[in-house]
Formats: structure tokens, C-alpha cells, sequence
């Protein structure tokens, strides 16, 4: 009755409270958010905040009794009011440690994790192979501060947003995508980017939360009472499954905490149900005999107490009403023990159920049981495992540890040990071991709970490794090299020798042949150097084309030999057709009081002094146009026709005699870019698909960047870039008119389109394609030089053309 009083109490003094909160006015508070994080905050088709920390934040106002107020907007903008006071809470916020000592974070609302997103076809295996490639992430984002720390080597790409970074990868202006998990999803539906793709990575899961100014302790306070109310109905569930539910299941979340003290309180709960059951029964059989001894006596002396008759049958009536009471409870506790059975077997189920190892032992160390995961770990079947010694089921250095936190009565966390199972496998885990204590503070038993983390210790490992060397080549990367100066820079290494090299041509082989020949480049470099350095030093990729070599006890005299011996191995390879070249430089340490750094600037800047002599990106220039001439004679003639007359017109125009042989120059080179596109569309006869056009059309762009690569090419880079302009600005890739499009560009405009006109499908008489240009002028080609060429340079055509080497081959139409 006590306890049914209570529990009346209770329920009336929070109705009580619950009245006087309704008729007090409701408190305003502010909730701020980013404005651009779909589905977790932005602003709906309506115009009015919408999300899942949106809705979140309100319900979490509803349950406190609050009027939120949300303000959306850019987030830097946000964090600046914010920190004014002008907001009282955020939320929504990825907890790190050192945001932890900036703010007070409230537990988890929910987690996301990030992803690296790829173009369908382009599949990325780990993190670590996002080195040296160009990564789209959204400015100061979680996963943009996870990667940076890596080291890895990643050319990141900032932008505002995820949408932002996902576009970029679509359009191919970056290699991946590095960005949080559900918002990508949720960009990658509602815009239809279909060729975007995620790899799965699972880059570490992060905690989101409410946050408050750090000393707002009151704040957070209620911010976690509205939270756990929100998260103890359904709303909860409702607003997950609306808005993240789609793009990603909602986290599983363990709280083994509550566990431990749900096992604590119905264990003891039972104990003492038991005890009071047992004493029932007492009560029961001493009030029944002290009912048989009485009656015994009232019947003995029946006749002498006959004048108390009456006060005999009142103590019969209380006897059998305490009777009946007593019976009523007994009915009761079995309904407790069927609940606590009830309960017990659930508590079973959930130990059972759940992604960690638990062993619960008896108050004398022995298992009473073991789930799933714990016999997998071990290898000891529960039939096997009940009733021995812990010590057997988890042998090495902590098997006392159940006894242990019996004695002590303490939590006892263990970092990562190996467990060895019966079956000679094993596993890095760690372990959390606490007594089991029931209400009157008896030790009833030990509960241990080990979690496997042998994957993420493997995976630390890997990228342990990764942040030193380069994952391409393997030797170490420029974190590597600094740390080895570092270490060498002692009077017992001298001398010191360093060799710089820079592998030639490297950005023009991977414009031309793409980036798959150019890290066949990388690799062979790397495997010479490590030929020819062997173990007398060590070998770093200092990124991009800059390879470097540090040698202990090394004098420049050997060092130089070292180079001349690197040079006659680089010159005696052929990788893919294209002829290794390098840039090598040395710098000499020979005096303690020599600065590391300064003998490493020293071998750089002799590296680029030979690299200015000898110009090995002509080099690249002139191999990258044969590979093209050898594709098609037919190119290779074009090309030709188009530098003479286009030096023609130039001639005709007044130009100097520099600028006509610039001229030659850019209509030998105007169509280099050729040489990445596909030769089964560049040779096919049938009409081209538009994605085969859209092919070809990207060779004035290929062409631009293999030749803004080389020394001297930038204003023929530019010309080729442009020869595609129309005049009334319907031409490709810039859309150019008039004037914007440089001279020399609209002067091989004219000289390719005649002919293309004259040698390519069409085969027209230079009659006929002189009418074609007529017509052409000031729509696809400048009037006046159309004018001069049909004037000047098109009735002496004929003996230009005659000077082109006979021997190039017949004509084909690859204008």
C-alpha cells in the first residue's frame, strides 16, 4: 500500500507541475544552422528551414515547454553570431576533440560517416590511393580536416558546398568526391548526378549534436532532457526515418551502461522478491499452526470460556481476514516473479543479441554464460564454457581479471591485449570488466565485455605505412624525407650527399597518354633510382615529378658518378614509346656548421639549370606530334598544308616575319590534341555519334594543355586552344566572337576549314570551297582574312602545297 501511495504521490506532483509549466509562457530560444546541408538543414521548396535538425530541434522544444526560432544561413555567417549570442544553440555539429573544448556538445542526435564519391567506371579502393589526385571537399568540412591529416598527398579542391563538390566531379574538373555520406545521397537523387558513385569507404563515423556555448552548462543541461524525451518516443524514430532513414539506417547505438545496471537492478530485484516469498510462507504456516493451537484450546475449554465465545469469533474473523490479505500478496509476488522472468529472459536475449563478447560469471569466478560473439572469439562453445573457471575460457595476462573486479569492486578498462582461442586463432581486443552487486552491496558475480578491434588495428597499421612512403612508387614520400634529414643531419654521416631529380615531360605525357602512362613513368624512375642508390642511402618522392636521394658518408665525387651512372640507365629505357629523361642536381654537405636545407636548395637549383639546358619538354613536344603523324599520315599532311598557308596569310597580312613563323609553328601543332582521342573514332568512317563529336571537339582543349606545359609554347598554346572560334561566337570551347578571338587562331580557322573543305569528305574544287569560305565570312570566319586568302594566298596556293614533303603519304580527311 506504501509503495502504491507513493507511486499516487508521484504521478500527482508531476501533474501538478506539468499544469504550472502549461500556463507559464512558453520560452523563446534560438536554433541556428547552416542553410546549404541537405537533409539535416537548408531551406525548403516553400522558402521555410527544413531538415532533420531542423525538425529535431523543434520537437526538442516542444518537449521542454519552448518556442524555437530557427535561423538559417551561410555557416561561417552562422558560427559569427553564434559566438556574438545572438544564437543560442547549434544544431547541428560534427564533435572532434578540439571542438569538444571550444563547446558544450550534447550527446549524439546522430552519426554520419564520410565517403569517397568517384564517376561510375573509376572505382577507388582506399584512402590511400586518393594521393597526388585532385579531391573536391567542402571548405573546413569534417571530412575534409579527416583526409588532411592523413598526409596523403591529396590536391583538395575547396568549394562551399557538397552539391558544389559532387558537380565537380561529375563535369571530370575532379578526380573524387571526399564528403559526408547522407547529404551526398540526398544531393545525388535530387539533382540526378547518375554518373557519381560511392565507394563505400566509410570513412571513421562522426558524432553530431546540439551545441552551446561552453559555459552554458544550464542550457545543455535542459538540451539533454529534451533529447532523451524526444529519443524515448516515437518522434524520434519519425523524424530519422523522414529525412535519413532514406539515405542511410540509423546508427545501432549500445548502451552497455544501462545494460549493466538493468542486470544489477533485476538480479536484485529477484533476490529480494525471493526472500520476501520465502518469508510469506513463513507467516502463512506460524499463523496457520498458532490457528490449530488455538482451536485446540477453545475446544479443551469449550465450557469454561464459554462467556468468551464472542471474542473468539471476532479473533476467528481477523485471522481470516489477514488470511485472505495474505493470500491476495501471494498472488501479487507471483505476478512480480512472472514479470521478473519475463524481464530476465529479455536482458538474456539483448546480452545475446549484441555485437560485443560478454561473459558473466558467479560470484566464484565461474562462467554462468558466454554469447555469440564471445564463442566466437574464444572458440568455447556456451555447453562447453558454463561452469568453468574464467581464467580457462580467457587465458594470458589478465585472467584473473573476474576475480579482480570482484575483489575490488571497481570498473577496470583494458586496452588492446591479443586473445589466443582454444583453436590457436586470435584477436586484438579490448576489455571492460566490472562486479556484479546486488542491492544490499554483496558481490553476486563479475560481468566482462571485450570488443574485437583486430580490423582497426590493421587498418592503422596500413596507414601508419601509407603516411610515409608513396602509395605509388613505395619508396617514402617528403614526410619520410624530412624526417631522414632530420636523422642524418650528424657530424658521423659526413659527408652528406643529396641528388634532386625531376622526371621530364611527365605533365605532357599524362595530358597526351593519360595518367596511367605517366605513373608507369614514376615507377620505372623510382625503380632506377633504387637500382642504382642500392643500400647506400635512401630514396623519397617528394610529389608530383620531384624524386630526391639522401647519402650517408657520401662525397661529391661518388655522388656524381651515382648521377652519371642514373643518367645511362634513364636513357636506356622506353616506357609506352616515350623515351625516359630526367633532371638531376647534386648539393653536398661537408661541414657540420652546413645548413640541411640549404645543400638540398642547392641540388634543386642545379637540377632545373640542366633542365633549362638541355629544354626536355621540346623533346616531349616533338615525340607527342610523331606519335600523332604516325597515327595518320594523312594528320601529318593536313598539318603541314595548314603551317604553309597559314604562314602565307600571315605574310599577306603584313605580319613580321616572327609572328608568319609563329604562324607555322601553331598550324603544325594546331591539332595535337588528337593524339589522347580514341583512333577508332578519329579513323571512322561512318558518321560520328555526339558522344563521338563531344570526343573529338575536346582536342583544341588536350591540345592547350599539352602545350602549355611546354617552355616557350604558352601563346601557341593559346592559339590552338582558340582555332575552333567562330566568329559570331558559336564556336567551341569558349564561345569567342569577333575580336576575342586571338589572330593567329582566326587565321588557322580559315586555312583548316579550306581544307578540310578541298582533302576531307567533302572533296570539293577550290572553287567550290572558296564559295564555302565566302559564305563563312563573318559567321564562322573573320570576313577580312576570308577576303586575303581568297585574294592573295588561295591563287598561289598550289606551289605552297608543292612544297610539302611528297613524302608524308596520301591525304586523309583527320582535319
Amino acid at each position: 500500500m506504501k509503495g502504491t501511495s507513493l507511486v499516487l504521490s508521484v504521478l500527482l506532483i508531476c501533474f501538478l507541475i506539468s499544469a504550472g509549466a502549461s500556463s507559464a509562457p512558453r520560452r523563446r530560444v534560438i536554433a541556428g544552422d547552416g542553410y546549404q546541408y541537405p537533409p539535416f538543414a537548408f531551406y525548403g521548396e516553400d522558402g521555410q528551414p527544413a531538415g532533420f535538425n531542423i525538425e529535431l530541434a523543434r520537437a526538442v522544444g516542444d518537449a521542454l515547454g519552448w518556442e524555437i526560432e530557427i535561423s538559417l544561413a551561410p555557416w561561417p555567417e552562422t558560427m559569427e553570431r553564434f559566438s556574438r549570442g545572438e544564437i543560442d544553440f547549434i544544431s547541428g555539429m560534427f564533435y572532434t576533440p578540439k571542438r569538444g573544448e571550444e563547446y558544450g556538445f550534447t550527446t549524439r542526435h546522430s552519426v554520419a560517416s564520410g565517403d569517397i564519391f568517384s564517376r561510375k567506371g573509376m572505382a577507388v579502393g582506399s584512402v590511400a590511393d586518393l594521393g597526388g589526385q585532385a579531391v573536391a571537399v567542402q571548405n573546413d568540412d569534417i571530412v575534409y580536416h579527416y583526409l588532411r591529416e592523413l598526409d596523403l598527398n591529396i590536391d583538395f579542391v575547396m568549394v562551399p558546398g557538397i552539391s558544389e563538390a559532387l558537380h565537380l566531379l561529375a563535369l571530370g574538373e575532379a578526380d573524387y568526391a571526399a564528403v559526408v555520406t547522407i547529404p551526398a545521397h540526398y544531393a545525388i537523387e535530387r539533382e540526378k548526378l547518375a554518373n557519381v558513385q560511392a565507394n563505400g569507404l566509410h570513412l571513421a563515423p562522426f558524432d553530431y549534436s546540439f551545441i552551446v556555448p561552453r559555459e552554458e552548462k544550464a542550457l545543455l543541461a535542459e538540451l539533454e532532457r529534451g533529447l532523451r524525451q524526444v529519443k524515448s518516443s516515437n518522434r524520434y524514430d519519425e523524424l530519422y526515418n523522414k529525412w535519413l532513414g532514406p539515405y542511410e539506417k540509423p546508427p545501432n547505438v549500445g548502451e552497455r551502461p544501462r545494460h549493466l545496471l538493468l542486470t544489477a537492478v533485476l538480479g536484485t530485484a529477484a533476490l529480494v522478491s525471493l526472500i520476501w516469498a520465502f518469508a510469506l510462507r513463513r507467516i502463512v504456516r506460524l499463523k496457520t499452526a498458532d490457528l490449530s493451537r488455538a482451536n485446540n484450546r477453545l475446544l479443551k475449554s469449550q465450557e469454561n470460556l464459554h462467556h468468551a465465545n464472542e471474542e473468539l469469533q471476532a479473533a476467528v474473523e481477523q485471522l481470516t481476514a489477514t488470511t485472505d490479505e495474505l493470500a491476495e500478496q501471494y498472488r501479487k509476488l507471483q505476478d512480480v516473479e512472472g514479470q521478473l522472468s519475463e524481464e530476465k529472459d529479455l536482458l538474456r536475449t539483448t546480452l545475446l543479441s549484441v555485437g560485443v563478447g560478454v561473459i558473466v560469471t558467479d560470484a566464484f569466478a565461474q562462467v554462468v554464460m558466454i554469447n555469440p560473439v564471445a564463442e566466437k572469439l574464444t572458440s568455447w562453445l556456451e555447453g562447453s564454457a558454463i561452469g568453468r573457471y574464467y581464467y580457462e575460457i580467457f587465458p594470458g595476462k589478465h585472467a584473473d581479471l573476474a576475480e579482480q573486479v570482484m575483489y575490488t569492486e571497481k570498473t577496470l578498462e583494458i586496452g588492446q591485449q591479443r586473445l589466443a582461442s582454444k583453436t590457436g586463432s586470435s584477436a586484438v581486443v579490448t576489455t571492460t570488466a566490472a562486479a556484479i552487486l546486488d542491492r544490499g552491496g554483496a558481490v553476486r558475480g563479475a560481468v566482462i565485455v571485450f570488443r574485437d578491434v583486430s580490423d582497426a588495428v590493421r587498418h592503422r597499421s596500413e596507414i601508419e605505412y601509407l603516411s610515409y612512403h608513396d602509395h605509388l612508387t613505395g619508396v617514402f614520400n617528403r614526410r619520410a624525407f624530412s624526417r631522414e634529414m632530420e636523422r642524418f643531419d650528424q657530424q658521423s654521416y659526413l659527408p652528406l650527399s643529396i641528388i634532386v631529380a625531376d622526371v621530364n615531360g611527365l605533365k605532357l605525357a599524362n595530358d597526351a597518354f593519360g595518367h596511367a602512362v605517366g605513373d608507369q613513368l614514376l615507377i620505372r624512375i623510382a625503380q632506377i633510382l633504387k637500382s642504382a642508390i642500392g643500400e647506400r642511402g635512401i630514396i623519397a618522392r617528394l610529389g608530383g615529378d620531384e624524386f630526391a636521394c639522401l647519402l650517408p658518408n657520401t662525397a661529391l665525387a661518388e655522388a656524381s658518378g651515382l648521377v652519371a651512372e642514373i643518367e645511362k640507365m634513364v636513357k636506356e629505357e622506353i616506357v609506352h614509346s616515350i623515351q625516359l629523361s630526367v633532371s638531376l642536381g647534386v648539393g653536398v654537405k661537408e661541414k657540420a656548421s652546413q645548413n640541411m636545407t640549404d645543400v638540398f636548395n642547392a641540388a634543386e637549383e642545379r637540377m632545373y639549370s640542366q633542365k633549362i639546358l638541355t629544354s626536355p619538354e621540346q623533346d616531349m613536344v616533338d615525340f607527342i606530334i610523331n606519335t600523332l603523324f604516325e597515327k595518320s599520315k594523312g594528320e601529318k599532311e593536313h598539318s603541314y598544308r595548314v603551317a604553309k598557308l597559314s604562314q602565307a596569310v600571315g605574310e599577306a597580312l603584313g605580319l613580321p616575319a616572327e609572328k608568319a613563323a609563329d604562324l607555322y609553328t601553331t598550324g603544325l601543332m594546331h591539332d595535337i590534341g588528337k593524339v589522347a582521342i580514341d583512333e577508332r573514332i578519329l579513323h571512322k568512317e561512318e558518321p560520328l555519334s555526339e558522344k563521338e563529336k563531344r570526343e573529338i571537339m575536346r582536342h583544341p582543349e588536350l591540345g592547350y594543355r599539352i602545350l602549355r606545359g611546354a617552355k616557350n609554347m604558352d601563346q601557341t598554346a593559346w592559339h590552338v586552344l582558340a582555332h575552333h572560334e567562330h566568329f559570331d561566337g558559336t564556336g567551341f570551347p569558349k564561345g569567342l566572337r569577333g575580336k576575342e578571338i586571338p589572330l593567329q587562331a582566326r587565321i588557322i580557322a580559315v586555312v583548316d576549314a579550306y581544307d578540310d573543305l578541298t582533302t576531307g569528305k567533302a572533296k570539293l574544287s577550290p572553287a567550290e570551297a572558296a564559295r564555302k569560305l565566302a559564305a563563312w565570312a563573318g559567321k564562322r570566319l573573320d570576313p577580312q582574312i576570308v577576303a586575303v586568302f581568297l585574294n592573295k594566298v588561295l591563287p598561289q596556293s598550289a606551289a605552297i602545297i608543292e612544297k610539302v614533303d611528297e613524302t608524308v603519304g596520301e591525304n586523309d580527311d583527320l582535319a
